[in-house]
């Protein structure tokens, strides 16, 4: 019985180091709305190894986001050697019905993959995030991040 033990914990030791985040990071939105002119900055810390990693926006919305999808441009730049990216995403908040997708009863967090990066030991860098809604200031966002974590 203690053998199974110690192999249970041995495997839920090397399940919960396999994902290594490189940041899981947030920006909070004003309870007024989002601004068009408010774009979030979230710093990405430097990298300890080279490899692949995936790169996903992440949103939580509330029941006064007005729509069904959320336009959002990334732009990421990465120093060392230079490199950057710019892209736009369609993040689905409800579904046709208007119920919202994700996990949360008030707040609902959805995650939205953006791209896989092969990245450098030692680069570091930032993500710029801002909203191309026409709605100003956009009502429903409370937070909006990145989370970067090694592709296995």
């Amino acid at each position: 019985m203690m053998r199974y033990i110690v192999l249970l914990m041995a495997s839920v030791l090397v399940v919960s180091c396999g994902r290594k985040y490189v940041t899981n990071t947030y920006c909070s939105i004003s309870v007024n709305g989002w601004n068009t002119q408010d774009t979030l900055t979230i710093n990405i810390d430097t990298i300890r190894q080279s490899g692949n990693y995936d790169v996903s926006i992440a949103v939580r919305s509330t029941r006064f986001f007005p729509y069904q999808s959320l336009w959002l441009m990334a732009e990421m730049e990465l120093a060392f050697p230079d490199g950057s990216f710019r892209d736009t995403l369609d993040c689905r908040i409800t579904d046709e019905d208007g119920n919202f997708l994700g996990k949360g009863l008030t707040i609902h967090d959805n995650v939205y993959f953006l791209k896989t990066l092969f990245l450098k030991e030692g680069q570091y860098g930032k993500m710029r995030l801002y909203h191309i809604m026409r709605r100003d200031p956009l009502p429903g966002i409370s937070d909006v991040g990145i989370i970067i974590e090694k592709h296995f």
